[in-house]
């Protein structure tokens, strides 16, 4: 029993860092890649730069907000 509750209370440490490991390789990567492709995308068809920045940043903000609620919901 003792040694269960041991490596119980190191989990939370180890989930976390796997969490926000996984949080920046799977969900900002991502986000930031799409969010660039959305970029190019609008700067080529002439959207002004404002739209083009907040259509940019959209995608990785929405992911991220996401997985973060995720997180916290799961802890």
């Amino acid at each position: 029993m003792t040694a269960d509750n041991a490596s119980s209370e190191k989990l939370p440490v180890v989930q976390l860092t796997v969490v926000s490991i996984v949080f920046l390789s799977f969900i900002v990567v991502p986000g930031f890649v799409l969010g660039l492709v959305t970029y190019g995308w609008q700067s080529w068809l002439g959207f002004s730069n404002l739209h083009v920045g907040l259509v940019a940043l959209a995608p990785g903000v929405l992911m991220g907000g996401a997985a973060l609620l995720t997180m916290l919901g799961s802890r």
